[in-house]
């Protein structure tokens, strides 16, 4: 493979995305707009022409996360940044790369000092009936 063509170089499938955010190259803040990403790395198109080939990013998204990652490839107002740690899941799940987790709710033993069901008879008592 050669950098001819570094948009086109791929290690993981890139998930497509249009998400708005707010780009410190290298501290100078810059509207952006996150075009893919994997947990590794993204494709981020800046409002302003792009910075050189190995500055400092930091990505964030309205999350209150901040991504740490280098410029591996620019090209005019687009840039390719390599995250300097994989994406933790929430924010990963917040930029719609994972989905979120399924919650499985049982009623049970809770672990606690009521025996089985009786937490789930408690508010079903609580709130299934009301005095009239």
């Amino acid at each position: 493979m050669t950098d001819a063509n570094p948009v086109n170089r791929r290690v993981t499938n890139r998930k497509a995305a249009d998400i708005a955010l707010t780009c410190r190259i290298p501290a100078q803040p810059v509207s952006a707009r996150l075009r893919d990403l994997t947990e590794r790395g993204c494709r981020i198109e800046l409002a302003t022409a792009g910075p050189t080939v190995g500055s400092s990013v930091v990505i964030e998204p309205f999350n209150g996360d901040r991504i740490v990652g280098q410029v591996r490839w620019a090209e005019s107002k687009t840039i390719g940044v390599r995250f300097d740690r994989r994406l933790r899941s929430n924010t990963a799940t917040f930029l719609g790369l994972e989905k979120e987790p399924a919650v499985q709710l049982t009623v049970g033993s809770s672990g606690g000092d009521e025996p089985d069901g009786d937490k789930a008879h408690h508010w079903l008592r609580r709130f299934g009936k009301r005095p009239v």
